[in-house]
């Protein structure tokens, strides 16, 4: 007769819903729609109501989409769920997210868009081809959540200035939801959490 499994702790439960509600509120999707509107935020003291236009339609182009797209593939069956955990199935997610992306990045920069939203958008297209590149020849499954938590940091803290960095520990809850809900290992999230930093960091200030 085998002896039965002991049954979760309460606070091994109460930590699976924390991580459940970290990924979901700080989904990439979620933040990159932020750091877009912020960053627009930021711009329209120069820019006017131009820049908060052209701040929704790069979040339509950046997130709704690419999200619409994911979530109209899990309704079909192509996908378990929003997140596309299998690295096998990211690629064309990717792929369609990056196709947004350069659409929105050329109708800004023939509708001359501020250059601080044009100089995010180059940024996330890039660290987006960085993803998926990873993702499908170097058979990594980095972690989408950790590189945007990084690079929307990255982004907020050269726009607003570098207090912001304080806000690190969220980017760092972010990479836990992810290992915790074994979703990812460590190494994942810190790859992803580099190639957002070096894109937010290091990228996006060379090109304002």
């Amino acid at each position: 007769m085998t002896e039965a499994k002991p049954a979760p702790s309460r606070t091994r439960h109460a930590l699976d819903r924390l991580a459940r509600v970290i990924t979901e509120t700080l989904a990439p999707a979620v933040l990159l729609s932020v750091t877009i509107l912020a960053v627009a935020g930021h711009v329209m003291a120069t820019e006017g109501w131009a820049a908060l236009a052209w701040g929704a339609v790069l979040t339509l182009f950046g997130a709704v989409i690419p999200t619409i797209y994911i979530v109209r593939g899990v309704r079909r069956g192509r996908w378990s769920n929003h997140h596309v955990t299998r690295r096998e199935s990211r690629t064309r997610p990717l792929i369609v997210a990056a196709l947004s992306i350069l659409t929105v990045l050329i109708l800004a920069s023939v509708g001359d868009a501020p250059r601080l939203l044009v100089a995010m958008t180059v940024t996330g297209l890039v660290n987006l081809l960085v993803l998926l590149a990873i993702t499908r020849w170097a058979c990594h499954k980095i972690s989408l959540h950790s590189s945007v938590a990084a690079g929307s940091l990255a982004v907020l803290a050269t726009t607003y200035g570098p207090t912001l960095w304080f806000a690190a520990p969220l980017m760092v809850a972010v990479a836990w939801s992810r290992v915790h809900l074994r979703e990812h290992t460590f190494l994942q999230v810190l790859t992803g959490a580099t190639t957002g930093l070096l894109a937010g960091a290091v990228l996006f200030p060379s090109l304002l």
